[in-house]
This record gives C-alpha cells, sequence and structure tokens, in this order.
C-alpha cells in the first residue's frame, strides 16, 4: 500500500519540476534584457506613484539629455495604406496612425528626459510619407520647433529623440 501512495507523490513532484510545455518553447530571456525590462517596469510603477525609481542597490543611469519642451505632439502626412506609424514614449506604445496623424504626447510623458519613438511598419512606396516630433519650448507661445523629422526608407524605418519635460 505504501508503494502506491509513494508513486503518485513522486509523480506528483516529477511534475512540478517539468516546466510548461509553453514556458520550454520559448528561448530564455538573456540577463542584461530581463534586468533592462525590469528596471523600465520599476520606472514606470514609480512614475505612476510620483517617486524616483532609482533602487539604492542599482547604479543609476546617466540622465540622457534634449530639447526642453513644454508641449509636444506629432505630426505625419502620407501615412502609406498598410503601413502604420506607430508612436511609443519611454517604450510604451500611445498611438498608432493610418494616412495622416496628429497628436498631443505630453499627456503620455513624465517629468525630465522622455524617449520618443516614431517607427514606420514599411517603406512606402511611390510616394513621400514623413513623420516629425514638433517642439513647444517653455516661454515660446505659438511657433513649434521640429526636433525630429522621419522620412522612411527599407534602411530606416524608425527614428528616436530624447525630450525633456519641464
Amino acid at each position: 500500500m505504501a508503494r502506491h501512495v509513494l508513486l503518485p507523490a513522486a509523480a506528483l513532484i516529477a511534475g512540478l519540476a517539468l516546466p510548461p510545455p509553453a514556458a520550454s518553447a520559448q528561448p530564455p530571456a538573456a540577463p542584461a534584457s530581463l534586468e533592462a525590462r525590469l528596471r523600465a517596469l520599476e520606472a514606470r510603477v514609480a512614475a505612476l506613484e510620483g517617486r524616483s525609481a532609482a533602487p539604492a542597490a542599482t547604479p543609476a543611469a546617466p540622465a540622457a539629455t534634449g530639447p526642453a519642451c513644454r508641449r509636444l505632439n506629432v505630426n505625419a502626412s502620407r501615412i502609406p495604406a498598410g503601413a502604420p506609424l506607430t508612436v511609443t514614449v519611454n517604450g510604451t506604445l500611445v498611438a498608432t496612425y493610418d494616412e495622416n496623424a496628429y497628436g498631443d504626447l505630453e499627456p503620455f510623458m513624465r517629468k525630465g528626459p522622455n524617449t520618443i519613438a516614431l517607427i514606420f511598419a514599411a517603406a512606402p512606396a511611390g510616394h513621400s510619407a514623413e513623420a516629425e516630433l514638433r517642439c513647444l519650448p517653455p516661454g515660446v507661445d505659438s511657433s513649434r520647433t521640429t526636433v525630429l523629422r522621419l522620412r522612411p526608407t527599407p534602411a530606416r524605418l524608425r527614428a528616436e529623440a530624447v525630450v525633456v519635460l519641464p
């Protein structure tokens, strides 16, 4: 009788030691990328809580600098059909546009440096798509400055800029 009790327990323990089939099908994440993803998640949580994200044990990354913008928007025209423009702020998807685009980005930004990326899904065939980030600096009331312009080509579908929200 003890034999029947031990056999299912051994099978149960062996079953717990094996990873689920879906997990074993994925390649293991590199430690550096896992650490970077963890830092990014910690920074997002800290930003939502309104506190600093730098843990005591982790050295702070050097602050990226860029133009100061109290308002920032994305403008795009002639976005090719089937190849939308994606906009990310600090690695988080905030918008996807077809045809033309206009959108304010500061609601998605945190105080200090922010990395903004413009990404076309494909290069346009036969027409000239263009996307740009336009910045309204502190103390300026009307004229925005273009801080990033992307004209996609097969070799360049993505561009990034660091912008500081005061």
